[in-house]
C-alpha cells in the first residue's frame, strides 16, 4: 500500500521537521552542557527512576536502542562520572546503571537551557489546542510502534 501525495508530503514534512529540532537540541545540549542529546535521554531517564536507577535491558527498552549501543553509551557516561553500572541485587546476571551525584548535577545544569529551546521551538509556536492535539497525535503514534515493535 502506498502513501498518497498528501500523505507523503506529511510524512516527509514531519521527518524534516523531527531531524532539525533533533539537530537543534542535540547542539544546544552539546554547547552549553558538554552532552549530546542521547546523553541527557539516558541521564533523564535514570533521573527519573525509582533509586535513580534502571536494569540496563529496560533502559535499553525504553530508549528503543540494542544492549549494543546502551553498554557502549554507559560505558563512556561511567568514564565521565555520570552513572555507574553494578549488578542487580539478588540477580547475579542482571546490570543496573545508576544515576551519580555528578550525573545528577550535569543534568539539572543542562535542564534549563535544554527546556528554553523546548520552549521557543514547540511550546511557544503552538497554541494549547495544538499542544494537546500535538501529545495525543504522539501518544496514538508511540502506542502503535511500540504494539508493532513488541510483536517482531
Amino acid at each position: 500500500m502506498s502513501l498518497s501525495k498528501t500523505e507523503l508530503k506529511t510524512w516527509l514534512r514531519y521527518v524534516s521537521g523531527m531531524s532539525s529540532l533533533a539537530k537543534a537540541l542535540d547542539h544546544q545540549l552539546r554547547t552549553e552542557s558538554n552532552l549530546s542529546i542521547d546523553d541527557f535521554g539516558i541521564l533523564s531517564r535514570l533521573s527519573s527512576s525509582p533509586d535513580s536507577s534502571l536494569r540496563m535491558t529496560e533502559l535499553a527498552a525504553q530508549l528503543s536502542y540494542s544492549p549494543s549501543r546502551l553498554s557502549h553509551a554507559i560505558t563512556r557516561m561511567a568514564k565521565l562520572g555520570w552513572v555507574e553500572r553494578n549488578r542487580a541485587s539478588g540477580d547475579g546476571r542482571g546490570v543496573v546503571a545508576r544515576l551519580t551525584p555528578a550525573g545528577d548535577l550535569t543534568l539539572r545544569q543542562a535542564w534549563p537551557g535544554h527546556s528554553a529551546l523546548i520552549r521557543k521551538l514547540v511550546v511557544d509556536i503552538l497554541t494549547q489546542s495544538e499542544l494537546a492535539e500535538f501529545e495525543s497525535i504522539f501518544i496514538k503514534i508511540d502506542q502503535a510502534a511500540t504494539e508493532h515493535n513488541e510483536t517482531r
